[in-house]
């Protein structure tokens, strides 16, 4: 990714003596390229100089050096974030590693340990968003237990119940809880994904258009 600079400015006219008539550089300069920044409270930060600096978006997803912070404007909607800031490590690593789940998980989990790359961000979320995430928490740690709860229940009125069909259905309710919570938590606790990390860069997906439309687009 190439840095662009500012247009070099107008050469000055030679000083010219009264008996010469003045003479003006006559090549048209090219105007300085407009930032596509739209929104004054939006301009990314960079806490830690030593990490280097750029943010861009590439396609539906935020392209940027790999600890940030995103700036005041919502990455879900463009709004103004009052300075709120979700402040995350996050660690990605290559797909072909889940297949390690197969011969087991704990090799898996080795693994990944190992392998993974991690990216520290700074995401703003307007009040709205900040809301809608808490309280997406609140209800997949309440879908959980429930859950968790009919689960073991349900185990637990099938083995010594005369009516098995009870404690059955009361299992498959609790897997529906579990399952709802997992699907609630995706929806609406998730704020960025990360798609790639490598040794400089970060992708991120899950951005709002309003708020991609404030970076400058990559190929």
């Amino acid at each position: 990714m190439s840095q662009s600079f500012p247009p070099p400015p107008p050469l000055q006219p030679e000083p010219q003596s009264q008996s010469q008539s003045p003479q003006y550089d006559l090549q048209p300069q090219p105007p300085p390229p407009m930032p596509p920044q739209t929104l004054g409270y939006a301009s990314p930060r960079n806490p830690s100089p030593s990490y280097g600096y750029g943010l861009w978006r590439q396609g539906d997803r935020i392209v940027a050096t790999r600890e940030i912070d995103l700036g005041d404007a919502c990455v879900k909607c463009g709004a103004a974030c009052e300075g709120w800031r979700w402040n995350k490590t996050l660690y990605w690593h290559e797909p072909w590693v889940y297949a390690l789940i197969i011969p087991g998980v704990l090799i898996y989990a080795i693994c990944a340990l190992v392998l993974r790359k991690s990216a520290k961000v700074s995401v703003g979320l307007c009040p709205v968003h900040r809301k809608r995430r808490y309280t997406g928490i609140f209800l997949v740690w309440v879908l959980s237990l429930l859950g968790l709860g009919c689960f073991i229940g349900g185990i637990g009125v099938s083995a010594n119940s005369k009516t098995p069909e009870l404690g059955v259905a009361i299992l498959f309710a609790g897997i529906a809880m579990l399952i709802i919570a997992a699907v609630v938590g995706n929806v609406m606790t998730r704020v960025l994904v990360p798609k790639k990390i490598d040794e400089r860069y970060a992708w991120y997906g899950g951005a709002d258009e309003a708020y991609l439309q404030t970076l400058q687009p990559i190929a």
